[in-house]
């Protein structure tokens, strides 16, 4: 008998389908893990027991990279189709019913637990206490990653800071803002003048920065007038800018929030925060066409909620 998905599409044929699924859109099998919580042996696992179901060959990995063969990239157009309707059959099912029942898939950004303005705690208090049956799944994404996973399906709702370009595929909800400025650590030759540096000499160091925030902070800097600065060091997430820093090698941007701690310990020194502080947007995102769960209709209100000021109306 020739291979291939023959009679019913059962549970464990969509386990492996959503595998397949985040593997191509994270790149590889490693950098599916995080998202998968599975170790890479399982992931290569799962990717053989749907090749041999199949009878076909779907992607080519080793020194080269990952990469789709024709069947895989003819396979993950017609699974994404099927995927995205079943997230579908599942919003509009959930829709009949005014119980707050279900999961809510929510993607947030590394450094975002410890900053006192974030309204994700206490929105998420206010759901669990409203809603105790759903079901919640917190992933720390990069910000293009949660948007890539947002137009996915993959997630409902994600918050990330504002930049230069949006998905056109998403709807942004603005929340609060996020000010960051210029650090350096222990050894580099601003540490020990970081708070009366000439801004002017601010260009003459490397710098780490965030793929994300590298153009809107340093031309919120130094404007479109001045040479671009070095950047020899980047990173994903504001941890591992910290990490960079920490060497006394780099200047970067952190949110003020996360210096601070470093800054009481005297490992790290903001540098000139009259001239380099800068204010970020945070936003919510959700699909623009997807229809909204009952669930995320309550989570956007709650958040709503607890960014707006006193006596300003929330956004729905």
């Amino acid at each position: 008998m020739a291979k291939g998905f023959h009679g019913r599409i059962g549970d464990v044929d969509l386990r492996l389908l959503r595998v397949f699924r985040a593997v191509v859109a994270n790149g590889g099998f490693a950098a599916a893990q995080v998202e998968l919580n599975i170790g890479r042996s399982t992931i290569s696992k799962h990717m053989a027991d749907l090749e041999d179901r199949l009878g076909l060959t779907l992607c080519r990995r080793g020194r080269a990279g990952f990469e789709l063969t024709e069947h895989g990239a003819a396979l993950h157009a017609h699974a994404e189709q099927l995927l995205k309707s079943l997230d579908d059959f599942r919003t509009q099912v959930s829709g009949l019913h005014t119980d707050l029942v279900g999961e809510l898939r929510i993607g947030l950004m590394d450094h975002m637990v410890g900053d006192p303005a974030t309204p994700v705690v206490p929105a998420l208090t206010r759901l669990a206490a409203r809603a105790p049956a759903v079901t919640l799944n917190l992933s720390i994404l990069a910000p293009d990653a949660v948007e890539a996973a947002l137009l996915d399906n993959r997630l409902h709702v994600g918050v990330l800071p504002e930049r230069e370009r949006r998905q056109p595929g998403l709807t942004y909800r603005p929340l609060y803002a996020e000010d960051c400025c210029l650090y350096c650590g222990p050894g580099h030759p601003l540490f020990e003048r970081a708070a009366d540096a000439p801004v002017e000499s601010l260009l003459e160091h490397a710098y780490a920065s965030l793929s994300y925030s590298e153009s809107q902070h340093l031309a919120a800097l130094f404007g479109t007038g001045w040479a671009p600065v070095s950047i020899t060091a980047t990173a994903r997430q504001i941890e591992a800018i910290a990490f960079l820093l920490l060497t006394g090698r780099y200047l970067g941007f952190l949110p003020r929030h996360v210096g601070h701690s470093w800054e009481r310990d005297g490992r790290l020194r903001a540098v000139r925060p009259d001239a380099t502080t800068i204010s970020t947007g945070m936003l919510a995102a959700t699909h623009a066409t997807r229809p909204d769960t009952a669930v995320l209709r309550a989570f956007l209100a709650e958040l709503g909620t607890a960014s707006a000021p006193k006596g300003a109306p929330a956004f729905t």
